[in-house]
């Protein structure tokens, strides 16, 4: 069978050349946005046919502009809280300087932000902001959280097999990939819903300032929607020993060996049902 002719050496270079000219990164400026026109290669523009009142030149901005604005609104639809305590602006020049170094590597603009956080994180430009670092843990727990695989054997409210419980006792729970353990230092898991509200209800877009204030939640996913649990201090500690492979009994070891005697108390009182619950939430599997 012959092997399909290779495309000329031309048609390929306009292809990079295009690709290139359509993905060229915005320049946020004082006096607005510069779009780099100039930079397209003056061959590629005269191969553009103008179209109307549109010359070859602008037709390859127009391209760029959809490129970019589709960009732009999948990844402020992702980010809605880190959107709204930076502002648009701000935000959308964030975002091209993390997508001109971390192209996307799907058609479908799937895993777009999965670096986002390690990029701030070795930025000392946003290193200084750790509130803007924890609202993009955050949202990327919700992202992932809503992408994650969900497994049959979910643990449930009814009486367990022998060799069940044998499973559990040997190995500890595991959990579903959807639940995760988050620990903010500001209000952020209730501005998420504030910024998200805004957005839905289309309202002039009113900046938010999260509270300090500690607190510990579970996020995941149950019927194709996620959602956030607050729990107790005691609560996360007990299930970040259960979620790093510690059996029941060793994870009930360790904390005794910290905790209050008020919380050994609350402990012992309330332990069946806070398991009643969380079975209840599917966020557990059974050990394979």
């Amino acid at each position: 069978m012959n092997n399909p002719p290779k495309s000329p050496d031309d048609l390929n270079k306009y292809q990079i050349d295009f690709f290139s000219a359509i993905t060229k990164t915005f320049l946020f400026t004082e006096d607005g946005i510069d779009y780099q026109m100039d930079s397209y290669p003056i061959d590629l523009v005269e191969q553009i046919i103008p179209l109307k009142n549109l010359s070859g030149k602008e037709r390859l901005l127009t391209y760029n502009q959809q490129y970019w604005f589709r960009l732009f609104s999948t990844m402020q639809s992702e980010f809605p809280l880190l959107c709204n305590l930076l502002n648009y602006e701000a935000f959308n020049k964030l975002i091209s300087h993390y997508l001109d170094e971390n192209s996307s590597e799907s058609f479908s603009l799937t895993n777009l932000s999965n670096r986002l956080l390690d990029f701030l994180k070795n930025s000392r430009d946003w290193t200084q902001y750790p509130i803007l670092l924890e609202a993009t843990e955050l949202e990327l727990i919700h992202i992932e959280s809503f992408d994650a695989l969900q497994l049959s054997n979910e643990l449930q409210l009814v009486p367990m097999t022998v060799k069940e419980i044998h499973l559990i006792e040997s190995k500890g729970l595991a959990f579903q990939p959807s639940c995760t353990l988050f620990h903010e230092h500001w209000n952020l898991v209730f501005s998420r819903h504030q910024a998200i509200e805004q957005l839905e209800e289309e309202e002039d877009i009113i900046e938010l300032e999260p509270l300090l204030e500690e607190s510990f939640w579970c996020i995941f996913r149950k019927d194709n929607i996620v959602e956030e649990e607050q729990i107790s201090f005691i609560q996360y500690e007990l299930l970040s020993l259960l979620k790093n492979g510690h059996s029941l009994n060793d994870a009930l070891v360790s904390i005794e060996n910290s905790a209050t005697e008020q919380d050994l108390i609350l402990i012992e009182k309330n332990l069946s049902s806070w398991f009643a619950r969380w079975v209840s939430l599917g966020w557990f599997v059974l050990p394979k």
